[in-house]
């Protein structure tokens, strides 16, 4: 496992030079070797997600894209969202994100 980034909610967005493994460079290298992405909450631990294998989230990190759209430009919806993740509710809650014709939504993964 990688930390990929620490999201700063001072910041509102991801610090990439805090608590980081690997460059955002690197991410779609090391994505290309797995088959899911496990994220967890770093306030508290039980509540966390991981992607079903060979899904969206894995195939848009292998693109360089984020995870918040499926590969196909569409929104993750309450009714897809168990299509491409497990873990618990309110981490599931989070991953629910808008398409591209809806705004530049981005979500993000720090819960």
């Amino acid at each position: 496992f990688w930390r990929i980034f620490s999201y700063d909610p001072e910041q509102g967005k991801p610090d990439f030079d805090k608590l980081c493994d690997v460059s955002l460079e690197e991410i779609p290298k090391l994505a290309k070797g797995a088959t899911r992405v496990h994220i967890r909450s770093l306030n508290d631990q039980e509540c966390h997600v991981t992607s079903k294998p060979g899904t969206d989230p894995i195939l848009r990190l292998r693109q360089g894209l984020s995870m918040n759209l499926r590969v196909n430009g569409d929104g993750i919806t309450k009714e897809n969202v168990n299509q491409l993740w497990e873990g618990t509710p309110a981490a599931l809650e989070h991953m629910v994100g808008a398409s591209d014709t809806e705004s530049n939504h981005t979500i993000s993964y720090s819960f």
